[in-house]
């Protein structure tokens, strides 16, 4: 996007009255206005190109703290679910590497649900009777992701979200059978992506500069890693797993086969010694942070291009294809039978002109 001189200084005016309008200061002005005179796109035509390199460099540590405080908060992730006949099960993972889980086992994985720089939940519901048939989640940017057994099953229900705010915690009950009932309460707070430093900030080009910083000695990554090149394949834990990977020489990272990045109890996990591998939602990798061998970005999964977050109608064409195609498969089978009684009329009859007890055995 291309500014003109006039759009520029009238833009960076706008920011600056909205964001400090609260509660303005010459602290929080300055600062907004160093943020939009590093935006590439204003540079030297900002408010703050004619101050001193002193009190630059005194804003830019406002700027500086203002972005490790937004990229040090907690906050929702990514939310990943199975579905069956019904809602199976719902796991909550948040940017400081914690989950929640609700839910048993049953049903198939479905996308998750990724959030994006800057992209919150601002609002749940679905659909419930004496079990949860359908939970839909939207987003403050007009994303709506449903996850569904039965789009029609029960009845519509929804959590209320305050404007501005944002889905932190679920509180999901569950059926002694171990299939979810109902979405009992929600915690919210809100949103950092609405202040008007977060704002400005999402102006940078680089989305990248608000990932987590990640710490630790493994850096994760959705997607498999290539098949072959096995160091190591164990069923265990996921700490049993980052244990092993830290003490395998030559460790690339592990992978497994699940739509969650991490996972309770145990699983098949495949430790690898290098890194070629795709971007298959249905797997979720740990790269090792200190690895030095060749790095390549993984692979397009043609599978991603087919098939989008949540489980929607269109998905699989609703009960009345699903009827068309028990029809089918009926109208098949009642076939196959035909055919197979007639072969077997067809051997009876050979059988039994060999007359005697090869005959009666055939019967």
């Amino acid at each position: 996007m291309v500014f003109s001189s006039n759009t520029r200084i009238g833009y960076t005016h706008m920011c600056l009255t909205a964001a400090t309008s609260a509660r303005p200061s010459l602290a929080t002005e300055q600062t907004l206005a160093l943020a939009m005179a590093r935006h590439p796109s204003l540079g030297a035509e900002s408010p703050a190109a004619p101050l001193d390199a002193d009190t630059l460099q005194v804003i830019l540590k406002f700027v500086r703290a203002a972005h490790a405080q937004l990229v040090s908060l907690k906050r929702l992730a990514s939310i990943c679910v199975r579905t069956g006949d019904l809602v199976d099960r719902v796991e909550c993972h948040y940017s400081d590497g914690g989950f929640e889980t609700f839910g048993g086992g049953g049903g198939e994985w479905r996308q998750p649900v990724t959030l994006k720089v800057g992209e919150y939940i601002s609002g749940i519901g679905g659909r419930k009777g004496d079990s949860l048939d359908a939970i839909h989640f939207t987003t403050n940017q007009g994303r709506i992701i449903e996850f569904a057994g039965r789009l029609n099953g029960g009845s519509a229900f929804s959590m209320s979200i305050p404007a501005r705010h944002e889905l932190l915690h679920l509180s999901i009950s569950a059926r002694w059978t171990g299939w979810l009932r109902s979405v009992d309460n929600v915690a919210t707070h809100e949103s950092p992506w609405e202040s008007g430093m977060a704002k400005l900030l999402l102006a940078h080009p680089n989305r990248a500069i608000f990932e987590p910083r990640n710490a630790g000695p493994f850096v994760h990554r959705v997607g498999a890693l290539a098949a072959g090149h096995d160091l190591d394949v164990r069923l265990c834990t996921f700490a049993q797993a980052e244990e092993l990977a830290a003490g395998l020489p030559n460790c690339a990272g592990f992978t497994f086969n699940s739509a969650a990045p991490r996972f309770e109890g145990v699983m098949t996990v495949h430790f690898k010694d290098r890194r070629e591998g795709n971007n298959d939602w249905r797997w979720q990798t740990w790269l090792t942070a200190g690895w030095t061998g060749d790095d390549p970005a993984p692979t397009e999964w043609p599978g991603n291009a087919h098939v989008g977050p949540g489980y929607h109608q269109e998905d699989w064409g609703g009960e009345d294809d699903w009827e068309e195609d028990d029809e089918e498969e009926d109208e098949e089978e009642d076939e196959e039978e035909d055919n197979d009684e007639e072969d077997d009329g067809e051997d009876d009859e050979e059988e039994g002109e060999g007359g005697g007890e090869d005959g009666d055995e055939g019967w």
